[in-house]
């Protein structure tokens, strides 16, 4: 099992007008192609991957006019101290430096009225205002347990707990990268490969990897410290300011005492397109709720392509004038209906 995790998107004012998306999101726009040749770019949030997307920003012809770290000076300049005890990421540190990196620096606000066109940005004790094009915002990464949990998969910490073969306590499964607690790419090849030794039997090979796996494991946490989210990110948002975006829920009708499953109960959140992958996520982090118990589909599914997976369904009981129509490529058993425009209905 390798499912990977997603970003950590949290709501303040602007954030869902268009020429705002996640800082990992822009960087995924621009391997599909997007060209950004003049745009002005501002990337805001918090962790490492900020730096390989102003890179990639560079790359595809945008200028990155801010670089916005909310981690303080104290604290990266103690995890830089030890990045010797890494080498390959000395040297890649080194390679996406960028001089328009500052530190104790967040965004307030996204300014535009059809798409963006500035942000407000709180720099020390400072707020700037600065014209852009667009706004890449990511704080950190989470990852995606949801198929962990509903196999039964035992969860420490938001991930996956595995053992030291990367089997989780269902017998006979593994997981790897970043469902275990997210690590780097090098962390997620290590894991990977001592998961697929282990679940062959080659027991041997497995354990001569564990070396390597724990030197990738101290480089994770020390990440982890280091980009601690300030709790001053929590206020961002105000009431009008929207969490949920597939289905227009604020802030202001959320009651943060009620947990997630009363929240969606009496305000649809969660319930749209994305499945709760944004805001119950947010929601997580800006009321500290637990993790909610998942439901299937994970993932929005088409009534079609559920159709399809039961070619021959039990047939539902039939009263008089019952009978079978078909619409959308999808046929359908009515009870006591007359018109495929009733079934619809």
């Amino acid at each position: 099992m390798s499912c990977g995790a997603r970003e950590l998107l949290l709501p303040f004012p602007g954030w869902t007008l268009p020429g705002v998306t996640g800082a990992g999101g822009l960087q995924a726009q621009i391997k599909n192609g997007l060209s950004l040749q003049g745009e002005r770019i501002v990337i805001a949030g918090s962790g490492p991957l900020l730096l390989a997307v102003a890179d990639s920003v560079t790359k595809a012809g945008g200028k990155v006019i801010l670089l916005a770290e909310q981690v303080s000076m104290k604290r990266l300049a103690r995890f830089a101290i030890g990045l010797w005890h890494w080498p390959a990421k000395v040297r890649q540190s080194l390679r996406l430096i960028n001089r328009r990196y500052r530190l104790n620096s967040h965004v307030v606000e996204a300014l535009g009225e059809q798409r963006l066109t500035a942000v407000r940005v709180q720099q020390g004790e400072q707020v700037r205002t600065i014209a852009c094009d667009r706004l890449a915002c990511g704080f950190g990464l989470v990852a995606n347990i949801e198929l962990a949990m509903l196999l039964g998969c035992r969860i420490e910490n938001a991930a996956i707990a595995v053992d030291a073969l990367q089997q989780t306590s269902v017998a006979n499964l593994y997981a790897a990268g970043e469902c275990t607690g997210v690590g780097g790419s090098e962390l997620a090849l290590a894991e990977g490969a001592i998961a697929g030794y282990a679940a062959s039997g080659n027991i041997v090979r497995a354990q001569a990897l564990l070396a390597k796996r724990s030197i990738w494991q101290r480089f994770a946490a020390a990440v982890s410290q280091t980009f601690v989210l300030n709790p001053t990110l929590k206020t961002l948002g105000a009431a009008d300011t929207l969490l949920c975006r597939c289905e227009d829920v604020t802030l202001g009708e959320i009651d943060a005492a009620t947990g997630w499953a009363a929240t969606k109960l009496h305000s649809r959140c969660g319930m749209g397109a994305c499945q709760g992958k944004i805001c119950a996520t947010a929601a997580r982090h800006l009321f500290d709720w637990p993790i909610p118990q998942p439901r299937v589909p994970l993932t929005p599914a088409r009534l079609e392509t559920l159709a399809l997976l039961a070619p021959h369904p039990n047939p539902l009981p039939q009263g008089e004038g019952a009978g079978k129509v078909s619409f959308s490529g999808v046929e359908v058993i009515c009870d006591r209906v007359d018109t495929e425009e009733e079934c619809t209905k």
